[in-house]
Parts: structure tokens; C-alpha cells; sequence
């Protein structure tokens, strides 16, 4: 990729591993869109994906093997970050109940997802170095009804947090 092949970041995410992956992968990215598109909007979940993937790869190249595979586990394990973020800023807004489901259903995708990375050529760096940038892309594009000062201060923090590694890391 550092010989400026730069359709590797994007054929990584539409190229499965194998076909559990791809059916699992399939089901958790239509599920986790369903519930969280109607209030995040399409931008801000195609943003969480994409830096899922790209930092994902980077993370592989530079702690991983230097061969990073396919990376659709990556943007799965991003939307659950986007998932579980979402959980724990409106905990209050569910029901006690509904919220422990909830919270059992992301430890469902996030357990099965990272078991899926022992199958051949699923990359478990390339998705933990997803679920992470993931993370902090949730946290810079999530909606919020009232902006605060704070709020604005954790969104640059985990901006920068995010954007500094990738400067740093190593490409492939």
C-alpha cells in the first residue's frame, strides 16, 4: 500500500474471508445500521466505517503481521463501538431492562466477531485496531441534543487522540 495502491484499503472491506464471515458480517452491519442510522444519519456511520477500516489497516501494518487481511471485521467491530457509545451517553433514556439487552446484544457481536478473526485470514490486530479507531470516530461524529463545552472538548480529544497514531504508524 505504501506503493501508492490505494483501492487495497477498499477492496480489503468488500473482500470476505470466508463465508461465516461474510453471512455474520452481512447481518451485524444490517443490524447495528438499522438501529443506529435513524439517528445518526448516513454520513457520520459511513464515517465511523471507513475510519474503522483505514485505521485498521494502518494498525495491522504497523503491530501486526505488516499483511493485513480482510478489514470488514474492522467495520463491523466500528459500528459496535458506535453501538456501545450510543449505550452508555443515553443510558438514562432506556428502560433497565432494554439497556442490558442491548448491552448483551453488542457483547454478542463484539465476542462473535473477534472469534471469527481465528478463521484463515481474518486479521484479529487489524480488527481490534478497528474496533478502537471505531471508538473514537463515534465519539467525534455522534449527535447530541445539547452541545456543551465539555462535550466539544471530548470530541477534539478523541480527534486528536484518533488522528495522531495514524501519522505515526507505519504503512504496508
Amino acid at each position: 500500500m505504501a506503493g501508492g495502491e490505494w483501492w487495497r484499503y477498499v477492496s480489503s472491506y468488500v473482500v470476505p474471508c470466508h463465508v461465516a464471515s461474510f453471512v455474520m458480517n452481512l447481518i451485524f452491519q444490517f443490524y447495528l445500521g438499522v438501529y443506529l442510522e435513524p439517528d445518526w444519519g448516513t454520513l457520520p456511520i459511513m464515517f465511523v466505517i471507513w475510519v474503522s477500516v483505514y485505521g485498521g489497516i494502518r494498525g495491522s501494518c504497523d503491530a501486526g503481521t505488516g499483511n493485513p487481511s480482510t478489514s470488514s471485521t474492522a467495520a463491523v467491530l466500528g459500528l459496535a463501538s458506535a453501538y456501545f457509545t450510543n449505550l452508555f451517553v443515553n443510558w438514562q433514556a432506556f428502560d433497565k431492562f432494554l439497556w442490558r439487552r442491548n448491552a448483551l446484544i453488542w457483547l454478542g457481536i463484539v465476542v462473535i466477531e473477534l472469534g471469527m478473526c481465528g478463521l484463515d485470514f481474518n486479521d484479529p490486530t487489524l480488527a481490534a485496531f478497528g474496533m478502537f479507531f471505531g471508538w473514537l470516530a463515534s465519539i467525534v461524529v455522534m449527535p447530541s441534543e445539547v452541545e456543551r463545552g465539555y462535550t466539544t472538548a471530548i470530541r477534539a480529544f478523541a480527534g486528536v487522540v484518533g488522528v495522531i497514531p495514524i501519522f505515526v504508524m507505519n504503512d504496508c
